[in-house]
């Protein structure tokens, strides 16, 4: 070819360099690797008992025309064969802001900055919970920042390759440490505190489960129902729907399970229910088989958090055990424990909840104020019959008296459906005059299922109409004395009346978690018992303590609660009761 005539110097020796004939892309060299390194020509029966590989994973957008078509390439020359058996490409690592992390400009992550800012488990559970189809968007690394990190081997201003060490933040890590690692932490911690006070034995007969409270065995089957789904989703290398389903149990587990089980683990031995103690047993036993199994269900996605938590309640307790989370078996799921029907009951449930917290939220009712009623109805009669046993737990979680189930709550609320002009108006034309005047006096019981997202057909003006839920604006109209709201299939109504005595019993809640928040503040332990005085200026308010007090020395570990003219010359502290302030301090008790 023509460049061949083309001659350049060498700017220090003089001599004239020529094109070189035979140039390859050295991703085809990286292509060969499977048959060279695996010495295809050399040993072919040892190469076999290797090839193809299990599983090969890069970026998709920079090696699928280079490294991934050339193992496809060589492979296909070679034998005819497919070097792999399983190819995932994942999209880009970006910074925070979307952008490419380069070292010219200072903003590329180096391991160490981001392994002791961020937390290796952090960085590994961001890594396996993202969507590969898309891009991580993993950090800053602020170069105009430089940091001195402590290390287990002492403090670290540089990397290994002499970049100064800087400053690296991440939302995406604090969510992770917030939604996922500081609530399992939490949970694990929680058992630990209370079972070393229990002096609780892990090797305790086991109480069986079907003896078991009806919240232990739907823990239990929702367990079940997670090791499969990690064993299935690890099995295809879908990591991110095993986070995904990990992420949840977690979470019922801390806001659900924990939160409605803790009176049975703070009950003392001398408020025994009759039982023989089986009870608050269960329940540690219980908890223990949840936490000890996700250490294992986890450990390939948070390994040292795993192993932590696996060592001090398994490897320190039983000589006959592994060593190691690494070194057990995966789990295996136990079909006599998976309860389908239970877990769905108590799904519904917390729907129930969830939207009656969305309910307070939006009439600005705090969850400590207590509220008369909650209605719940559903479309399904046999779902609505399933959840009633429930009540007692929705009421709880939710701090209201009674709660109802209905079989409608048209009484409550009432839905008014209008066309969307700019959806329907490009498909209908001129019959969209006639669905303007007429939608309003449909049965809103045939346009129901639009809010549960499907589609309904109507016959209007002698024709039919197809509509969707994006075609149907839907007012909401309720009494004055309910707020009301539906999530899919679960409508749910709250009164919001508040009489003297709900008022007087928010009051005393809120008193409950101010002084539960000045013994955490005083650096308290959970066995710890005081003794409580206040001083509160408003009647209303002294009223409240004082018809509360039982209820409040029993929640705060106080063996007494007394009132007083004065404040201490040390002083007290304020604690916002409804809308007024009482002033509270402690006195520990030996």
């Amino acid at each position: 070819p023509w460049i061949d005539g083309v001659k350049i110097a060498h700017p220090e020796t003089g001599n004239l360099m020529s094109r070189i004939p035979d140039v390859g892309n050295p991703w085809l060299d990286a292509g060969i690797v499977p048959f060279s390194t695996l010495q295809y020509n050399a040993d072919r029966e040892a190469w076999s008992e290797q090839y193809p590989a299990d599983f090969v994973t890069e970026c998709f957008p920079g090696q699928f025309r280079n490294w991934f078509y050339a193992m496809l390439a060589m492979a296909t020359m070679m034998d005819n064969s497919a070097p792999f058996k399983n190819l995932l490409g994942h999209r880009l690592v970006m910074n925070e802001s979307g952008q490419p992390m380069h070292k010219s400009d200072g903003t590329a992550i180096w391991f160490e900055e981001a392994a002791e800012q961020l937390g290796v488990d952090t960085m590994r559970w961001m890594y396996l919970a993202q969507n590969p189809a898309v891009d991580l968007r993993f950090g800053t690394r602020h170069p105009d920042q430089p940091i001195t990190i402590e290390t287990p081997e002492g403090p670290l201003d540089q990397t290994a390759e002499g970049v100064p060490t800087c400053t690296v933040t991440s939302r995406p890590a604090d969510e992770v440490r917030r939604q996922l690692l500081i609530p399992l932490w939490n949970s694990y911690a929680f058992f630990i505190n209370y079972a070393r006070l229990d002096e609780f034995d892990p090797a305790s007969p086991a109480v069986p489960v079907a003896d078991r409270p009806e919240m232990d065995r739907w823990i239990l089957s929702n367990l079940q129902a997670l090791v499969t789904t990690c064993r299935n989703s690890l099995s295809e290398f879908n990591a991110a729907e095993a986070c995904r389903a990990t992420a949840a149990l977690i979470d019922d587990l801390s806001n659900w399970y924990i939160r409605r089980n803790r009176r049975r683990f703070w009950r003392s031995r001398d408020e025994d229910t009759g039982d023989g103690g089986r009870d608050k047993l269960a329940a540690y036993q219980t908890l223990h088989t949840v936490l000890v199994t996700l250490s294992k269900l986890v450990a390939p996605m948070i390994p040292f958090l795993a192993e932590r938590m696996y060592r001090n309640l398994v490897a320190g307790n039983d000589p006959d055990s592994d060593d190691s989370v690494h070194l057990n078996d995966y789990p295996e799921a136990d079909p006599g424990l998976l309860d389908g029907e239970l877990n769905q009951r108590m799904a519904t449930a917390q729907q129930v909840v969830r939207l009656g917290h969305r309910l307070r939220d939006e009439s600005n009712q705090r969850v400590r104020q207590p509220l008369p009623e909650l209605r719940f109805s559903t479309s399904d009669p046999a779902r609505l019959a399933a959840v009633g046993p429930l009540a007692d737990v929705i009421a709880e979680e939710l701090n209201v008296k009674q709660v109802t189930a209905c079989p409608s709550l048209d009484e409550l609320v009432r839905y008014v459906y209008k066309p969307n002009l700019k959806t329907l108006g490009p498909r209908y034309g001129k019959l969209l005059g006639a669905i303007r005047q007429e939608l309003p006096g449909i049965d809103p019981d045939l346009l129901a299922p639009l809010r549960d997202g499907q589609d309904v057909t109507l016959s209007i003006d002698g024709q039919d109409v197809s509509l969707g839920p994006d075609d149907v604006l839907t007012e909401t109209q309720q009494s004055s004395d309910w707020i009301c709201g539906d999530d899919q299939d679960v409508q749910v109504a709250l009164s919001t009346i508040l009489t003297d005595e709900l008022l007087r019993e928010g009051m005393a809640r809120d008193c409950i978690r101010g002084v539960q928040q000045m013994r955490k503040d005083s650096g308290l332990e959970i066995q710890h018992r005081i003794r409580l005085g206040y001083h509160a200026e408003e009647p209303e308010a002294a009223r409240a303590i004082a018809e509360w007090s039982e209820t409040i020395r029993g929640e705060t570990l106080a063996d007494s609660l007394d009132p007083s003219e004065t404040v201490p010359a040390d002083g007290a502290h304020d604690v916002k009761t409804g809308s007024v302030t009482v002033q509270v301090w402690i006195i520990t008790t030996e």
